[in-house]
């Protein structure tokens, strides 16, 4: 059905007609909207698709049931919109119904197809239960009729009323006909839209009550429906929160997995540098060490030497001791024999010896001279090579140590790194799980967004099940005010009659 865009009231505001027909995102046909003001939930594109073209936040589609027109009149092209069934004027006695004042409807209907909806109001009104061309806007049919006693507006009245009585003859559509129609093509998977039914002319008390019961356990069952949807919809909803939980979570974990991968590259390179500067220090020491180890060789070598030649002075001088010892006592010796008295020869003899004694002895006096001397120097050198050795040795020792350390640093380092390397494969492994996690974030972010989309989509028809239900509740009061006003048009037209 081609409608052309003019203005409406709706409830949300004032609007245009854009689109009118059957859409992707639900069944039935729906009628968008472009709103003057932007309280609207889309811009004419639902799901993806493209109904209409407007801007952002006013386009809305809605159901034609909750279209009120602002002017009097509307006008459609390409299709003929069928008649409202309430508000029918009434042929009462006195009355005259000419052509030239014929009712005032929306759109403009004759007299003459008047009377025919009259006959053909239980086949449209089957079309109606089943889903088929249903107006898009409601439409109350309104009459003015001026009355007037002349004979001439009394022979048109009874021309009229003859013609409805005829239609009233006719035999309506059987009721179960209509249930097991209504039955095979109602879903109750199907949102609810709104059901303008009008009670075939004809049927007796009895048979309009079924049928109206009828209408009011179909109508039940879509509410039971609707009332499983909210449900599911909860569901879905609690589900939603339970999604934001756990991406809160993720992203928390995600960020204390990242310090502490960012703190163990820090110690990593704290731990590079330290051995880099301990090797540094081992290569840089390196000829030292070998040094004092050579000078602590040399030194215990001369302290080996200066010994040897320490116990070889003292064998020379307690040899000369003994020697200077046995010179002594045959020093004595003479002189004991030259105090003790003898001739002259004798005294020149013993002169003469005794100078050679002397002699001999003065020089073994300087020889001893000389060995402590030399023995003195040689103690001497002892001591010196022996502090010497005990400082090389205590050098020695302190580089043993400096370098033992060194090795233990060295190996503690090396240590650490390989714990580090571990570590960093370990937050590696972490870090892709992560990435991993991250992924799933943003999937379940997306589903989300898609699970809000739903959400928003089943707020929206909920909202209008709610408005069509009421709507149906005033259809079904309706309904009994038009059953009631038939009666008594029946009952007029057999009077008439």
């Amino acid at each position: 059905m081609l409608v052309k865009l003019y203005p409406i009231l709706e409830k949300t505001g004032k609007g245009r007609v854009a689109f009118c027909g059957e859409v992707q995102f639900s069944d039935g046909e729906w009628v968008g909207v472009i709103l003057d003001e932007p309280r609207g939930k889309n811009n004419g594109s639902v799901q993806g698709v493209q109904y209409f073209v407007c801007e952002a936040n006013h386009g809305l589609f809605i159901r034609p049931s909750q279209i009120r027109l602002e002017s009097a009149r509307l006008r459609t092209t390409g299709l003929k919109t069928p008649i409202a069934r309430k508000d029918v004027s009434l042929i009462s006695k006195g009355t005259r119904v000419s052509p030239r004042d014929s009712p005032k409807v929306s759109p403009s209907v004759s007299l003459e197809k008047l009377s025919k909806t009259m006959g053909t109001k239980s086949s449209s009104s089957t079309r109606l239960v089943d889903g088929g061309t249903e107006s898009k806007v409601p439409q109350e049919v309104s009459t003015v009729v001026q009355a007037d006693n002349t004979k001439s507006e009394k022979a048109d009245k009874n021309k009229e009323t003859e013609k409805i009585s005829s239609k009233i003859t006719e035999k309506p559509e059987s009721v179960m006909e209509k249930v097991k129609k209504l039955q095979e093509t109602g879903s109750p998977l199907m949102p609810l839209s709104p059901v303008h039914s009008a009670v075939p002319i004809g049927m007796d008390e009895g048979t309009e009550q079924e049928f109206l019961r009828l209408q009011v356990k179909d109508l039940s069952e879509k509410l039971e429906t609707l009332r499983l949807r909210r449900k599911e919809d909860h569901s879905k909803l609690v589900e939603l929160e339970r999604s934001k939980i756990q991406i809160q979570a993720l992203m928390e974990l995600k960020s204390k997995m990242a310090d502490q991968l960012l703190d163990l590259q820090r110690q990593l390179q704290e731990a590079r540098k330290e051995a880099i500067e301990s090797r540094e220090w081992k290569e840089a020491n390196q000829d030292d060490l070998n040094s004092a180890a050579e000078q602590l060789e040399m030194a215990t070598i001369d302290k080996e030497m200066a010994e040897e030649r320490a116990e070889a002075l003292q064998l020379e001088l307690d040899s000369l001791k003994l020697k200077n010892e046995e010179l002594e006592a045959d020093l004595e010796i003479l002189r004991n024999e030259m105090a003790s008295g003898g001739s002259g020869v004798v005294f020149e003899g013993n002169s003469v010896q005794l100078k050679q004694l002397e002699l001999q002895n003065d020089r073994l006096k300087e020889a001893l001279i000389r060995l402590r001397d030399i023995n003195t120097a040689a103690q001497v050198e002892k001591m010196a090579a022996v502090r010497e050795a005990e400082v090389l040795r205590t050098e020695n020792i302190e580089l043993v140590r400096a370098a033992e350390i060194a090795r233990k640093t060295m190996n503690e380092s090396e240590l650490r790194i390989q714990d580090y390397q571990e570590q960093i494969e370990a937050a590696m492994g972490a870090e892709e799980m992560v990435m991993n996690l991250a992924n799933k974030n943003m999937e379940m972010e997306s589903q989300i967004r898609r699970l809000e989309e739903e959400r928003d989509d089943l707020e929206a028809h909920r909202d209008m099940d709610e408005q069509m239900f009421e709507e149906q509740k005033l259809v079904e009061k309706a309904l009994l005010g038009e059953i009631e006003a038939l009666h008594i048009k029946i009952s007029e037209a057999i009077q008439s009659l």
